[in-house]
């Protein structure tokens, strides 16, 4: 297909004022979102070549106070707050989109530090693969307290740990961006029907995988999903999460917006055993691993998975595109 009129050209791009925005979807975030809006403030970008835009999704605590003052405090940096009903992070990045003063949008979680070059490097990044409608960056996990001793390397994909590549690259399924850091050509994923609203985080659900939805629709349509090694940010791993509880807990709803994937993606499902293949190696293997927390979060998004498949009372249709998503694994191809 000809991608030509929906991407804006290099020249284009950087002569836009601004050419991004960062954008923050937040829900009682007031604990860790002044660092979060502190760490864009010293953005190597000059401050008239991006703004800020805060997407508070019915917050009850002093959230919108907080970035009020704040942006009082920083006058030469364009911080806009848009205070909406709560209706799920999915809902409130489709606003960030519609609101945007960019033709570039860049999505940080209210628990996040972006790197000082993060802005210039997401830049710099849709500059060398101008067919790309989207960039992710790298995620590091910043530990707020010490490991417990249970804690394994495998766990900090819990807190959004993303590092495929050490080179600039394009990714494929099952290897794409996270969604606490990535940015899109708005126009596209505008014009691709913005983010599934029955994926995303919801009041008292953790559902997700709403961002590697749309960049499915933008694989199917032949435009490319970039990393690039440059664009670092720091997801905190905040004390009260780093329980057993919330590991569990977010492997099962991992497994359950992976089968709501899966419902519009078929070629998903075909990787996963079915049923009563999981639970009998589940039991079969629990041994060997001790029992350990990583054993049981792996089954647990197993068995999320099924679950979801068994109670959900009807399959999402699939989105209309261009051509079939392949999804083998392959690895990044590297420019």
């Amino acid at each position: 297909m000809d991608q030509t009129p929906d991407i804006l050209s290099t020249s284009g791009l950087l002569e836009s004022k601004p050419p991004i925005c960062a954008c923050i979807c937040t829900h009682n975030g007031q604990a860790t979102l002044r660092d979060c809006l502190d760490s864009l403030a010293g953005q190597t970008l000059e401050p008239d070549r991006f703004s800020i835009l805060v997407v508070d999704d019915g917050s009850t605590d002093q959230t919108a106070n907080l970035v009020r003052q704040w942006r009082d405090n920083h006058p030469d940096i364009t911080c806009r707050l848009v205070i909406r009903t709560s209706n799920g992070l999915s809902a409130a990045r489709n606003t960030g989109l519609q609101l945007s003063d960019a033709p570039l949008v860049a999505f940080l979680d209210d628990d996040a530090l972006a790197g000082p070059g993060w802005l210039q490097e997401f830049l710099t990044a849709f500059c060398e693969f101008p067919l790309a409608a989207a960039v992710g960056g790298p995620v590091q996990v910043r530990w707020m307290a010490e490991k417990p001793r249970w804690w394994r390397d495998e766990l900090d994909e819990v807190f959004n740990h993303f590092e495929p590549s050490d080179q600039p690259c394009t990714l494929a399924w099952p290897d794409l961006p996270i969604g606490c850091n990535f940015a899109v050509r708005r126009s596209i994923a505008v014009g691709l029907g913005r983010f599934r609203t029955d994926l995303g985080r919801q009041k008292g659900h953790l559902l997700g995988m709403e961002e590697i939805e749309l960049f499915l629709r933008m694989l199917a349509t032949d435009y490319q999903i970039a990393f690039w090694p440059h664009a670092r940010i720091q997801h905190l791993a905040l004390p009260h999460r780093v329980t057993r509880k919330y590991v569990l807990g977010r492997a099962w709803m991992h497994g359950r917006s992976l089968a709501r994937l899966a419902y519009a993606y078929p070629q998903i499902g075909r990787t996963i055993p079915g049923a009563v293949r999981s639970l009998f190696q589940m039991l079969q293997l629990a041994p060997r691993y001790h029992f350990r927390v990583t054993h049981w979060k792996y089954w647990f998004f197993r068995l999320g998975y099924h679950w979801e498949r068994l109670t959900m009372p009807h399959a999402t249709p699939a989105p209309r595109t261009g051509r079939v998503v392949t999804f083998a694994r392959r690895a990044p191809s590297h420019v």
